[in-house]
């Protein structure tokens, strides 16, 4: 009888040192799979780091040598001048992402610049919640970082439900923008459920822009005349037609002459 109980220990000791054998042997197989999976997702990753530095290359540069403001557009874009001084859009070429054009500049109004937090308040207050949202309300739909100097934000019109991705740098007591403007209207219905991809062609691209802002060194050129702004006042004493904003007129739409009017020009 004692000789039947030791040989049954003696197999109990040997399934257990099986187990513990294979346990081990497996444990060893799991592990290194898991390390010799995660060195190349680090690897990887450490790829994806470098990957906006290899998409950007190549990409022209934009500079507003009077207000002191630089970013860079892809090549599909073509800079457009605008009549307002200080602003300038970027009209999209490649018809497989959804963006229309890209605004860059101040931020105006027709009184004049809007501050950088006049500017993110009025987008905070826009916010909309889920029920605005499915009943086509138009709006901020969320911020994706907002500071003391900076604010990024996404939107969708109303009714077209075109998307838009708008980021505002506060300079002193005005603000530049980027605003990336879409092509075509979203499904709204995933926005509920958090879902945003209806943003990642504008996502991408004002990110893309937005890493390569600068502010640079304003170097206003004085006009080779002073009579082209029409800028002085009448005998009466009353600013002439023509002037807009902060008593920018018109006709004045070249970097020099903005600057000397910016200056010069009559109060509204």
């Amino acid at each position: 009888m004692k000789k039947h109980i030791l040989i049954l220990v003696d197999i109990v000791i040997i399934l257990v040192l099986a187990v513990i054998a294979f346990g081990g042997v497996f444990a060893y197989e799991y592990f290194a799979t898991r390390t010799q999976s995660i060195i190349p997702a680090q690897q990887n990753q450490a790829q994806n780091t470098t990957t906006p530095t290899n998409q950007i290359a190549g990409w022209q540069t934009y500079t507003d040598t009077v207000d002191g403001i630089q970013v860079k557009y892809p090549p599909y874009f073509d800079l457009k001048m605008s009549s307002v001084p200080g602003v300038v859009s970027f009209i999209n070429n490649n018809k497989n992402i959804n963006i229309s054009s890209v605004h860059f500049g101040w931020a105006l109004s027709i009184s004049g610049p809007i501050p950088f937090e006049q500017y993110v308040q009025g987008a905070n207050i826009e916010l909309l919640n889920n029920n605005q949202i499915s009943n086509g309300g138009g709006g901020t739909v969320r911020f994706l970082n907002k500071s003391s100097n900076k604010a990024t934000f996404e939107t969708i019109g109303s009714p077209s439900s075109v998307p838009d991705v708008t980021t505002v740098l506060k300079d002193g007591d005005k603000a530049v923008i980027l605003d990336v403007y879409g092509s075509s209207a979203i499904d709204t219905r995933p926005l509920e459920q958090k879902d945003y991809s209806g943003f990642a062609d504008l996502e991408k691209v004002n990110s893309q822009m937005m890493s390569t802002f600068k502010f640079t060194t304003p170097t206003p050129t004085p006009p080779t005349t002073t009579n082209q702004c029409n800028v002085q006042p009448n005998a009466q004493g009353i600013c002439p037609t023509g002037c807009i904003n902060y008593g920018v007129p018109l006709g004045c739409i070249t970097p020099e002459h903005y600057q000397y009017c910016k200056t010069h020009a009559c109060p509204i």
